[in-house]
């Protein structure tokens, strides 16, 4: 008993310890420090190990941030990868390591910014910080004695609008608005004693939506990209889960169209160094041991053997088990999204997208405009002419927001009026007042049909028939109707209703093919007359 140690004492070191790290921490740069602090005081263990090539741990974007080796922070993970837990994380510590520091994280829906202050609060609450606080935490606002403040904000234009902290957080910006996140860009900004930061998060559902355009354009916005996926978050397999009995299974490369040995285990000696194909040990995993009876075999090839993470095994299972392998591989391996739940599936850039230069408009052709309205969204215009051969061309383009009508209409409108001379110029019948401006101006203008699921049926005709005609093109100087293409989709909860947004353009091409018997083109078929 003599040997025991004094509680009171114990926990005066251990107060010591934590003091020394507020105080120091941050300048020792020191990432074993900061891991520890983390796991020992915060309460929460971060994994460590990089498990996929080109991938990074969860925790090394935790130190870079932390120790602001980075000021833009680009960070792709999967669900459940712990996004939301590691803003908690990094508000708690800047605040309390970082005087004076402001900080204001912003979740692209409700849910996800009140979790990031929960994790926030669950640490600063901790009886080593708790005196620190100026006042009970609110998630408006938490204040600390040191001058640091966290914000919690709305991913609305208000939201983002107005404060200017030194670290700025967005999560799940997949699910937010593209004019929202520009409008956060100008939120950080740097004091005289602490650095700027922008961190953006998410999980890439979208084979184009806000975080691939991010990643395409991160090298010119300054970002640095961190990802991992479940296979750096995964708890480690234990050898008496996965057999230590080295042999391989053959697995089908859909790329190559052969096969390739994976090697993996069992728990069975008879199987050493054996070969399985995927196909029969899928058939009678009841039969095998070790991996070779994992659901998870074929994916995992022993990489859960590597990790240092936290997320449970079987409950990875029953997710690979129970979705699609295009949403897996998407929202789980954080591997570019396939096209599943965009509107047009069938756009394909390689066949639809033709070099502006090889297309030259010609004034004797059918020529076809239509107009969707906006201001802070953008007024699209669609340019589209049909060829006596039976192919529609979208060979212009117009994007123009904060244009007043009537400039649009004079200073923009006007002009490619004039150059392309349409046949008709179709609008959106929800601004009459415009349309009439139009009319006066001189424009054949004429109000386009709004069926919306009607439509889209008729452009996808177009795209690709039934027995796989290519009938409409599109010029590679339209650059946002590609982008659209790209990413018009369905909500994720299903149903026939694509989500009101990427849809300007869209609408445009719509109106044209879904009026097109509106406007003496009877039988479906192109009509030009060649003078």
């Amino acid at each position: 008993m003599s040997d025991m140690v004094d509680p009171q004492i114990f926990y005066q070191k251990l107060q010591q310890y934590v003091d020394w790290c507020i105080e120091n921490l941050y300048a020792s740069k020191d990432p074993i420090q900061l891991h520890r602090f983390i796991q020992s005081i915060c309460g929460y263990k971060i994994p460590t190990k990089r498990v996929c090539p080109e991938h990074c741990s969860p925790f090394e974007f935790i130190a870079d941030s932390f120790f602001d080796k980075v000021s833009k922070f680009l960070v792709i993970a999967n669900r459940n990868g712990g996004k939301t837990q590691n803003f908690g994380i990094l508000n708690a510590i800047d605040a309390l390591c970082k005087p004076t520091c402001e900080i204001a994280s912003v979740g692209a829906i409700e849910d996800q910014a009140n979790k990031c202050y929960q994790y926030t609060v669950a640490i600063l609450k901790k009886s080593f910080f708790k005196p620190l606080l100026s006042k009970e935490p609110m998630i408006s606002k938490t204040r600390l004695d040191n001058g640091a403040e966290i914000s919690i904000l709305p991913g609305t234009m208000s939201g983002v609008n107005g404060p200017h902290p030194q670290r700025t957080n967005f999560d799940e910006v997949e699910l937010t608005q593209w004019k929202i996140l520009q409008e956060f860009m100008s939120m950080a900004k740097s004091s005289k004693t602490v650095p700027s930061c922008v961190r953006i998060t998410s999980t890439r559902k979208f084979p184009h939506g806000p975080m691939q355009k991010l990643i395409n354009e991160k090298d010119q916005r300054s970002f640095k990209m961190y990802m991992w996926c479940i296979w750096e978050t995964i708890e480690p397999c234990p050898d008496y889960r996965s057999g230590t009995v080295p042999c391989f299974v053959l697995i089908s490369d859909p790329v190559t169209k052969g096969i390739y040995q994976a090697k993996v285990f069992s728990d069975n000696k008879d199987d050493y160094l054996k070969e399985f194909p995927l196909d029969v040990i899928s058939k009678n995993r009841e039969k095998y041991t070790g991996c070779l009876s994992c659901p998870l075999v074929e994916i995992c090839q022993t990489k859960a053997k590597n990790s240092d993470g936290y997320y449970d095994i079987k409950d990875t299972i029953d997710k690979f088990t129970g979705m699609d392998r295009t949403t897996w591989d998407a929202q789980w391996e954080c591997k570019k999204p396939g096209r599943d739940g965009l509107v047009y599936g069938e756009f394909d850039e390689s066949i639809h997208v033709i070099p502006q230069e090889n297309f030259k408009f010609n004034p004797n052709f059918r020529t076809i405009t239509a107009q969707d309205w906006g201001y802070e969204d953008p007024a699209a215009t669609a340019f589209i002419q049909f060829l006596p051969n039976g192919d529609a061309v979208m060979f212009d383009e117009m994007y123009e927001r904060r244009k007043q009508t009537p400039v649009l209409i004079k200073h923009y409108l006007k002009p490619k009026n004039d150059l392309y001379r349409p046949e008709v110029w179709l609008a959106d019948p929800e601004n009459p007042d415009a349309i009439a401006q139009m009319e006066t101006a001189g424009f054949p203008v004429q109000e386009a049909v709004k069926d919306i699921e009607g439509g889209i049926e008729k452009v996808r005709s177009w795209l690709r028939t039934a027995d796989g005609y290519v009938r409409l093109y599109i010029t590679s100087n339209c650059v946002n109707a590609i982008e659209e293409f790209n990413s018009y989709s369905y909500p994720e909860k299903g149903g026939n209703k694509p989500l009101d947004k990427n849809n300007h353009l869209m609408d445009c091409i719509r109106y044209i093919f879904d009026s097109l018997n509106d406007i003496g083109d009877s039988d479906g078929t192109v009509k030009c007359e060649v003078y």
